[in-house]
């Protein structure tokens, strides 16, 4: 075992012992991705810039960071992914388990609100749109 070998060896050995020592509470692993069903599947509008895609995930979807540093998702999201599927590219969304009917309605009017969202879909696998995902 070379040099670096054994300096990765005993850093994920440090990390595993750290982590096991701190008392984590650890919570269930939930599934996302393009194949699995989703809260909410933004699809942009046809040509939209991966720039406009940006500003509308730090803008639209996030917001400050209370520390005054970043940004965060909005209160009720737990997690999202970008995708592209048959030439359209979107935004998956899954809210948490406990978020709010007023979280939920809070955050499908700002994604509606955008001038970059052609449509949101609730419920449904990305990889399940269709060629018309907003018809």
């Amino acid at each position: 075992m070379c040099k670096r070998e054994k300096t990765l060896l005993a850093g994920a050995l440090l990390l595993i012992a750290g982590t096991n020592a701190c008392n984590c509470v650890y919570t269930t692993k939930h599934k996302f991705g393009p194949k699995e069903t989703t809260s909410l599947v933004i699809v942009f509008k046809p040509n939209v810039s991966k720039d406009a895609i940006n500003e509308f995930d730090k803008t639209v979807i996030s917001m400050p960071h209370e520390s005054g540093n970043g940004i965060r998702s909005l209160p009720g999201i737990r997690s999202g992914f970008l995708f592209s599927r048959n030439g359209y590219d979107g935004i998956g969304l899954n809210l948490r388990e406990d978020s709010t009917d007023e979280q939920r309605q809070f955050i499908r009017n700002r994604v509606l609100e955008s001038d970059v969202v052609s449509c949101i879909r609730e419920n449904i696998q990305p990889y399940d749109l269709g060629a018309k995902p907003c018809s």
